[in-house]
């Protein structure tokens, strides 16, 4: 399957002007290939998946450049790392240093304010690199005490959940989920989601994967995790959702609230197929 991350994908894309569109190219993408293990590419993909939701998409397109710059300077190395994690922030930002200055770049760009003011910053390869790192940082030192419940409270999680000020959530429930291995999946998918949806948005996910184990549970309780799941299987539960089940009020809805999920449980887990498990057609139009 190609590794690509597709700029089109991202919401920000859609609200683009025409425009911008034309000056991203017909196809604009990530090429994930370029990094030299799949871990890396993992990671890369999730960091672009948080970037992607906190930048306009011309933006995140042009930070295209400094991705290419760490691809390159990885490629030259022969002690390189499996993962971005395997070194600390300062060994990333050192090498990063000298493979700019080999390549005859500047450690420093200038840069104007809103106020008319002048100076210099560093490169901002440099900025992008440290982003990334503190990013993958923060998920790897997150409270593991906390995510091995089946109950979080949302205070004690490390990480910013963006949800409604008015009628705030405090916690957010596992139960329901009767495997405990797709459970343990479904945990670390929804941490990582909660980085870049709302919390009511990862509920709903939530809700339609709940529908989902209870089917496995009654169907086939042979199944423990999402890596059993096949295309087979999910064709027999998209006809158990449009002819059986309760409380599917919204079917294109349901499903997509599903696939919200499962394909990040692929990515973070190596289950390839997940990715391709759900074809354009299993939705209905609007």
């Amino acid at each position: 399957m190609e590794n690509r991350f597709y700029i089109k994908e991202l919401d920000s894309y859609q609200k683009a002007s025409d425009l911008s569109k034309e000056r991203m190219g017909t196809n604009p993408n990530y090429d994930l290939e370029l990094l030299p293990t799949k871990q890396m590419q993992e990671e890369m993909w999730e960091f672009l998946q948080y970037r992607g939701k906190n930048l306009v998409a011309e933006k995140f397109y042009t930070e295209r450049r400094f991705y290419h710059h760490l691809c390159r300077m990885l490629k030259e190395k022969n002690n390189r790392p499996e993962s971005f994690l395997d070194w600390d922030k300062e060994k990333w930002m050192q090498q990063m240093k000298i493979w700019l200055l080999q390549q005859g770049l500047s450690l420093t760009a200038p840069f104007k304010n809103k106020c008319g003011g002048r100076g210099t910053q560093r490169a901002r390869t440099l900025g992008y690199i440290e982003c990334l790192i503190d990013y993958l940082t923060d998920l790897r030192d997150a409270d593991v005490n906390e995510i091995t419940k089946d109950v979080w409270k949302i205070e004690k999680l490390d990480i910013q959940v963006k949800q409604d000020l008015i009628r705030p959530r405090k916690t957010i429930s596992f139960t329901g989920i009767s495997q405990p291995e797709l459970k343990e999946e479904i945990k670390k998918a929804v941490y990582f989601q909660l980085r870049i949806e709302s919390l009511e948005t990862v509920k709903k996910e939530l809700t339609a994967i709940r529908r989902l184990s209870k089917y496995l549970k009654e169907t086939y309780p042979d199944i423990h995790s999402a890596e059993e799941l096949n295309r087979e299987l999910l064709e027999e539960y998209l006809t158990y959702l449009a002819t059986e089940a309760e409380g599917v009020n919204n079917y294109r809805a349901d499903l997509t609230n599903l696939r919200g999920l499962l394909e990040p449980i692929g990515k973070l887990y190596g289950y390839s197929h997940l990715e391709s498990l759900f074809l354009t057609s299993d939705l209905p139009k609007q």
